[in-house]
């Protein structure tokens, strides 16, 4: 049992290393976790010392997984195997937390793996921006310090990345007093994502930050002087280059039609539209994808048609997709996420869940793979901690 236990804590640091790294890692570190929670669950059947304190979140993931399964069945097989398997982690990873004794030791290894994969991630994403941007040009092309080029390396959305490392610098809120070179590694990721140039990330970490700061009583004058400065000096640095310039000035101008909010908007009237083909139930994956397009032609949207956009918003993905039922059953599964967080005390399960509500009202992040890989780990953490800390108190 022992041998297991230490083959699922290097598994799941793993997972959390991955999302650095690219789709790839991210999902043979998946196929890793699959595999260790059949092992655990068929260790855990054998000694008839099965844990059910995940059960809760089971049932609400299962009645959503269950009823996504349901709907692609009326389009075929091929549409059921696809999107059954993309939704899959929503059933792997809470029954591997439900398994897995996750102790304050394996807490701090977690946090730690997380923080300083998302460091060597923006030290190679930066070596690359320099070796592309600076050594083999003639002359310096600030473009590959910035945006998609700063997150080619390994091939991730600019989104995911920024994503990744708001929470990152959650995570090293906490050290801020114990640890001075923590600051470095702050101010660093703090860099990275104002030059990765995500709008979204960028206000929730200067939203969530202070906010956690005073929650997790470190509100001192020292740490916000700091925080304050770290805050001016990247962004100095970071508006320096045209592409962060322009889509932080740029961003609410009428008629923007590449990016912004203009954008957004014609964006999202189009997924209501769309969502109107089938309200209760959904037109599926696939199909809703094709009516979303549509739409778009409709109001001459050509770079959206052009790269096929997504609904850029969660809700109305799965509104489109999913209908009413699949919104709702989604909405309670968040929502009980979120009383349970704070009832718990879990209060950095409940900002982790505030970044990621942040994201979905400009982004589907569930639309990719690593993105639902990564809502379903930390979701099943979060509450795996939070019911831990729930039965420490009753037996206290």
């Amino acid at each position: 049992m022992k041998q297991i236990s230490n083959y699922a804590n290097a598994v799941i640091l793993i997972a959390i290393a991955s999302f650095f790294f690219g789709i790839a890692i991210s999902s043979i570190s998946f196929v890793l976790v699959t595999l260790c929670m059949f092992l655990m669950f068929g260790n855990a059947i054998k000694k008839k010392n099965l844990r059910v304190s995940l059960s809760n979140l089971l049932i609400l993931l299962l009645l959503f997984f269950g009823y996504i399964l349901i709907r692609e069945s009326f389009f075929g097989f091929e549409n059921l195997k696809n999107v059954g398997l993309k939704y899959l982690p929503f059933l792997v990873f809470p029954l591997f937390f439900c398994l897995l004794n996750v102790s304050s030791e394996l807490k701090r290894n977690i946090a730690t793996a997380y923080i300083f994969s998302a460091l060597l991630s923006a030290f190679v994403n930066g070596a690359f921006a320099i070796y592309r941007g600076a050594i083999l040009p003639e002359k310096v092309n600030l473009w590959y310090f910035t945006y998609n080029f700063l997150a080619e390396p390994f091939s991730l959305q600019p989104i995911y990345l920024a994503l990744f490392y708001v929470f990152a610098l959650l995570l090293i809120v906490d050290r801020l007093k114990t640890k001075k070179y923590y600051w470095l590694i702050f101010g660093f990721l703090l860099a990275n994502l104002f030059l990765l140039s995500a709008r979204n990330a960028i206000i929730t970490a200067l939203v969530l930050i202070p906010i956690y700061l005073l929650v997790n009583n470190q509100f001192s004058k020292k740490i916000v002087a700091g925080f304050l400065v770290m805050v001016v000096a990247t962004f100095a640095i970071a508006i320096q280059t045209p592409v962060v310039k322009n889509r932080i000035t740029r961003a609410t101008k009428k008629g923007n039609f590449f990016s912004g909010t203009s954008l957004r908007y014609n964006i999202w009237a189009s997924a209501v539209e769309a969502s109107n083909n089938n309200l209760v139930f959904g037109s599926g994956k696939h199909q809703g994808r094709v009516l979303l397009v549509n739409e778009f032609k409709k109001r001459n949207l050509k770079t959206p048609v052009k790269y096929d956009y997504h609904a850029h918003n969660q809700f109305l993905a799965f509104l489109i997709e999913y209908g009413l039922v699949g919104l709702f059953l989604f909405v309670v599964l968040v929502t009980q996420l979120g009383y349970v967080f704070l009832k718990r005390r879990e209060f950095l399960g409940f900002f982790w869940l505030l970044m990621i509500l942040f994201a979905f009202i400009t982004e589907s992040i569930l639309t990719r793979q690593w993105g639902i890989i990564y809502f379903a780990l930390f979701a099943s953490l979060f509450w795996n901690t939070a019911i831990a800390k729930q039965v420490i108190a009753k037996n206290n």
